[in-house]
């Protein structure tokens, strides 16, 4: 598939920097089951995976851990594959408000990502007691 990018702007347009090596997703509401938290977010520079790191800020989990995934789509949103191994989520401990970093288990079928590409949160387990709320979560590539 070619994708094209199109620009619109009234001013000069800088290149894609090193600072569009990395999405950041905020989770502001109380955490739920779903395939979609966040919004879109829209690649602009192409990369490998290399980490990710998540932060609560409001409530942690209560009861279990809740568990994140980071899904991306090369076709506009039709379809969605996760760049974790499987079984291998962004896990935010039961009650723990430190940073969590995870370094390895993104999926070798989808450890890349192309200018274009979408990217979205969605959480397959919440805390069993409390769900958990207010999660920073950033995405780095290179």
């Amino acid at each position: 598939m070619t994708r094209k990018l199109v620009v619109v702007s009234r001013g000069s347009v800088e290149p894609p920097s090193d600072a569009d090596l990395k999405a950041t997703f905020g989770l502001v509401k109380e955490l739920e089951v779903t395939d979609r938290l966040t919004l879109y977010y829209m690649v602009r520079k192409a990369g490998a995976f290399r980490g990710v790191w998540a932060k609560i800020a409001d409530t942690p989990p209560a009861g279990s851990d809740a568990l994140l995934n980071i899904d991306s789509s090369d076709d506009d949103g039709e379809t969605w594959t996760s760049i974790f191994d499987t079984g291998s989520p962004l896990t935010l401990p039961d009650g723990a408000t430190d940073m969590t970093i995870k370094l390895t288990g993104f999926s070798p079928d989808n450890d890349t990502v192309a200018v274009g590409d979408l990217m979205r949160i969605g959480c397959t387990q919440v805390g069993s007691t409390t769900p958990g709320k207010g999660v920073q979560v950033v995405l780095w590539w290179a």
